[in-house]
């Protein structure tokens, strides 16, 4: 309201300014006009700097005084047709845009009297002789203030007729507008709005939540500054000029890494908005994290792949696979599905007592058949074979009860698993594994070394009753001694 007024006021302080800088009249009273041309230039600097701190009714009588300002101006011009008339009408147009309704005709009623105070006073228009009419006592400019008042009336209603309409579409789009931000800002899945320079404009809450930046951080970057991992940017560069290209939508998956340097695996849909001339504007895409879901698609066809393992395992010791190869199967087995760097199968010795490599691989794959080590608790292989359950090492470094063979410890592993190869009364041997880096084992995988254990004690069982058999079968079941 303040910039419109001083704009208008401005406005007709110049046209009055270029008024008298042309020809006209020379009955116009030229000082005068420079006051007030002086007069409103002044009230527009004010209402310009001011204004947004006046009241309804201050601006009322601003409004006012532009009025009278205008009333002085035809006076002041020499000629009551003077155009400066038509700024009654701007003034009549802010009144019915800006004021309610009622006052609104306040100010229409006010210029009304005004311009028919101008004319009572000044009127000079009709050089030659006029029509009495069929009112002859309102005078000839009756003619010309009521065709001026009238078309006032008419256009400020006009005015008002639109600012309504226009108020009430403003309405319903800000509550369609704030019905989408809405939607958009509490929806769980991620949108993005992207410049076709691939700069950030907007994004939501869901984001925010996700990435650990605020909107305000990452507004105005590019997405590869901050958020793409570096091996996939080849491919979001091709996705972007496609889509860009086509106007989409597309559909393709990128990680997003977050603030704590987290990497999630984000589905995108994004499409280009065009706009109201139809031409491409922006991007917005809409992403779900998937990260969760695809870990546990992989845990699933993992945990079907161990069991399919283990069942082909039992199926090729119940078909009669010869022991010393079902247990090099087991440590590849288990190494492989674990990510173990070395695994071992040890066998308790039935004279010895000690724990047999009859397995291995990695590190100690050379010295299968050749070395022993203790089944006390004081070796790791003996510890498993003693332990109810599985065994599970985070750190050998701090672990002071037992330790792995030499060679291990100077491949430098860091933890480890093993589980005991259970039999009828006793555990057959163990089996064990280590890994040269960090980390945790879950309980599917403890489960599934578990169950390649209790296959290959199955196997072990069954190979040592065939070879009692076979022994019986050949010696004497008193002395011992062969039969043939």
């Amino acid at each position: 309201m303040a910039r419109t007024g001083s704009a208008l006021y401005a406005a007709g302080a110049t046209l009055a300014l270029v008024w008298l800088l042309l020809p006209h009249p020379i009955a116009s009273n030229d000082a005068v006009l420079v006051g007030v041309v002086t007069v409103a230039y002044v009230a527009a600097a004010l209402m310009w700097w001011g204004g947004d701190r006046l009241t309804l009714r201050q601006w009322e009588l601003v409004v006012a005084l532009g009025i009278g300002l205008i009333s002085v101006a035809i006076m002041v011009s020499g000629r009551t047709t003077t155009p400066f008339v038509l700024l009654y009408l701007w003034s009549n147009f802010y009144a019915w845009y800006f004021f309610p309704r009622r006052r609104a005709l306040l100010q229409l009623g006010l210029t009304g009297a005004a311009y028919a105070t101008v004319l009572l006073v000044h009127d000079k228009v009709g050089i030659g002789p006029s029509s009495a009419g069929t009112l002859p006592l309102l005078g000839p400019g009756a003619a010309r203030w009521l065709i001026t008042v009238g078309t006032m009336a008419v256009a400020g209603v006009l005015v008002a007729t639109l600012r309504k309409r226009v108020e009430r579409l403003i309405l319903e789009l800000t509550e369609e507008r704030n019905f989408v931000l809405s939607v958009v800002d509490t929806a769980a899945a991620l949108v993005m709005i992207f410049g076709l320079d691939g700069r950030l404009l907007a994004c939501n809450r869901a984001c925010e939540r996700i990435t650990g930046y605020s909107g305000d951080e990452i507004r105005g970057g590019h997405i590869s500054e901050f958020m793409l991992v570096p091996e996939e940017l080849d491919g979001a560069r091709a996705e972007w000029e496609h889509l860009v290209e086509s106007g989409g939508p597309r559909e393709f998956d990128f990680h997003l890494v977050t603030r704590d340097g987290e990497h999630r695996l984000i589905a995108w849909s994004a499409v280009v908005v065009p706009d109201a001339a139809g031409v491409p504007d922006h991007v917005v895409a809409t992403g779900v994290d998937v990260t969760e879901r695809k870990r546990g698609e992989r845990e699933l066809r993992r945990h079907a792949a161990r069991q399919a393992a283990v069942a082909e395992l039992g199926r090729r010791g119940l078909e009669g696979m010869a022991l010393p190869q079902l247990t090099e199967e087991v440590a590849e087995l288990v190494a492989e599905q674990l990510g173990l760097d070395h695994c071992q199968v040890w066998e308790l010795a039935p004279y010895s007592g000690d724990l047999a490599l009859t397995a291995a691989h990695g590190a100690l794959a050379d010295q299968v058949g050749s070395l022993a080590v203790s089944a006390g608790t004081g070796t790791f292989p003996g510890f498993v074979l003693q332990s109810d359950g599985p065994a599970i090492v985070e750190d050998f470094a701090r672990e002071h009860r037992f330790s792995p063979p030499a060679r291990l410890m100077d491949a430098r592993v860091v933890g480890g698993i093993g589980v005991p190869i259970p039999g009828p009364r006793r555990a057959y041997g163990s089996i064990d594994g280590q890994v040269c880096e960090p980390r945790a084992f879950s309980r599917e995988e403890t489960l599934f070394l578990q169950s390649v254990a209790h296959v290959l004690g199955a196997a072990i069982e069954r190979w040592r009753s065939e070879e009692a058999i076979r022994h019986n079968a050949l010696h004497d079941p008193l002395t011992g001694l062969p039969t043939g």
